[in-house]
């Protein structure tokens, strides 16, 4: 009998922590191009401002801007990519780490290694795989770079054209290199879901799925949970939040989330469970078991 009181506690736990969430009914993080940070939980929609990035430089605290992409790595840890400007077009990509708190002030700190020269101000991606390599685009030439944090030598791989590529996503389909996702920018008032193949030291795209929509996006990104693929399409009056089920293949079809605020450009979706999640699950056990000993 106690034993089976003690598995109930232990269900009804479970259900409070992780709760009972549909395939799109999960919680992400969102970034504006100004470095704004946003929590957006998707069962009852609602968006959630946490201010305004920083980072420590010395004595000053100062704004974690032009933000690109955001991603977790495959141990839990959300990263930033940004460009610390150079000339009047052109910058340096930095990563940082964010550990999101109610507050988004004061969280963000530099990582080191790799810095990325030559990449554009503006609109990029960043994609972590399953190791701790990532992947990085927002050049001006159009090209990605591969790396790994703390390493300062990058892969390069160009290519022909120099359509933009805005957002990256790389999917585990159990295949050895895996896939990566991006949405890329063909024109100034589109954005397409597409596939990035991999030469040698160049990479081509090809169409993966049509667009959700036809407006006139101009920035976002992408994030992955399971099987469902998250679009966040951003411009400068408001963005939109979509979702694809990525098993469906290419011709599947979109569904819409909810609207976010205007010129979102980073989005990572948050791993399930948290690591505050976890550590809650942890003390609740433990106080389960403290709880049972002193019954005995």
């Amino acid at each position: 009998m106690r034993v089976k009181s003690i598995a109930a506690g232990i269900a009804v736990f479970l259900v409070i922590a992780f709760g009972t969430s549909s395939a799109y009914g999960i919680a992400l993080y969102a970034s504006d191009l100004d470095g704004r940070l946003f929590r957006v939980n998707t069962d009852v929609f609602s968006v959630t401002s946490l201010g305004q990035l920083t980072y420590q430089s010395g004595s000053s605290t100062l704004n974690l801007n032009r933000v690109k992409g955001l991603d977790y790595d495959a141990q839990g840890v959300l990263h930033a990519l940004r460009t610390q400007q150079v000339t009047s077009t052109t910058g340096t990509g930095q990563l940082y780490t964010l550990n999101p708190s109610a507050s988004a002030a004061g969280n963000a700190v530099f990582d080191g290694p790799p810095t990325i020269a030559g990449m554009a101000l503006f609109d990029g991606g960043l994609a972590f795989t399953d190791g701790d390599h990532f992947y990085a685009s927002g050049f001006t030439n159009g090209r990605v770079v591969f790396g790994s944090i703390g390493l300062s030598t990058l892969t390069t791989y160009t290519r022909s054209d120099s359509f933009a590529f805005v957002g990256l996503e790389w999917y585990n389909d159990g295949t050895p290199d895996g896939r990566l996702l991006t949405l890329m920018q063909p024109n100034s008032g589109r954005l397409q879901l597409e596939e990035i193949i991999f030469g040698t030291t160049t990479l081509t795209h090809t169409p993966f799925a049509g667009a959700p929509s036809l407006e006139q996006w101009t920035r976002g990104d992408l994030a992955l949970m399971g099987d469902i693929l998250y679009l966040a399409l951003g411009r400068s009056t408001d963005s939109e939040l979509w979702a694809y089920d990525l098993t469906q293949g290419p011709s599947g079809q979109y569904t819409f989330i909810g609207d976010l605020p205007a010129n979102i450009s980073g989005l990572a979706a948050v791993p399930v469970p948290e690591p505050a999640t976890v550590l809650l699950l942890g003390i609740g056990l433990a106080a389960m078991a403290a709880f049972r000993r002193s019954r005995r």
